[in-house]
């Protein structure tokens, strides 16, 4: 091949090289499914503070406050709120349901920010789904922001908590906390809600979001 025709299609495979797109996430561990909590993640694109519309999720173990809070937090934005638990297949477990799971949050979120300008979505999250909520509301134009929401087990169970579980519900929080679902390294916000009552909570988790998404 000749020197100039060899230096120009060299040039050109440069260039669709330069033009590719990159994820806007680089995981530095292997994804493991199940086993997200150990994976060290890092934006490798800043999401823009352009966006008016905002999806907050609420994410941490059974009991920790997701529900409580978040139809709270909704109230006092104006925004919607969804329990993502009502839209699991009740007859599967969820890792075999989570990517049903996922459209259908993102399709009731996005239902709902066609009349408000926040959503607020209970449900807890691993890696996988939080990259994928994250993609979807940031490619539809609205900010996503995740909060883990945070307690010990022995505060979850007390009996002046008001929330009486089952054995199996007790061992699943046990498993959930042990897993990191209360201290996702991906989340904008971590809050205690064992520290204050549920009013002086929701006060900090508004004032706090008002003053990360809204100034």
């Amino acid at each position: 091949m000749p020197r100039a025709k060899h230096l120009k299609n060299t040039l050109r495979q440069q260039t669709q090289l330069a033009q590719l797109t990159l994820p806007a996430y680089s995981i530095r561990a292997p994804v493991s499914f199940l086993h997200t909590h150990t994976l060290s993640l890092a934006p490798t694109k800043p999401i823009a503070m352009t966006h008016t519309r905002h999806a907050i999720f609420l994410n941490g173990p059974i009991g920790s406050g997701k529900t409580t809070l978040g139809r709270g937090l909704a109230d006092r934005l104006a925004g919607g709120f969804i329990d993502g638990d009502d839209f699991s297949a009740a007859d599967r477990p969820w890792y075999c349901s989570i990517h049903s799971t996922s459209k259908a949050i993102v399709r009731e979120g996005l239902t709902v920010l066609m009349h408000a300008p926040t959503v607020v979505i209970a449900y807890p999250l691993g890696c996988v789904n939080w990259i994928y909520y994250r993609r979807h509301f940031t490619d539809a134009g609205v900010r996503p922001f995740f909060v883990n929401l945070r307690a010990s087990y022995l505060s979850i169970v007390a009996a002046d908590r008001g929330r009486a579980f089952s054995a199996q519900e007790r061992q699943r929080i046990k498993v959930m906390i042990d897993e990191g679902y209360a201290e996702r390294r991906f989340s904008d916000l971590t809050v205690d809600t064992d520290q204050q009552d549920f009013a002086a909570t929701l006060d900090h988790l508004e004032r706090t979001i008002r003053e990360r998404i809204f100034t």
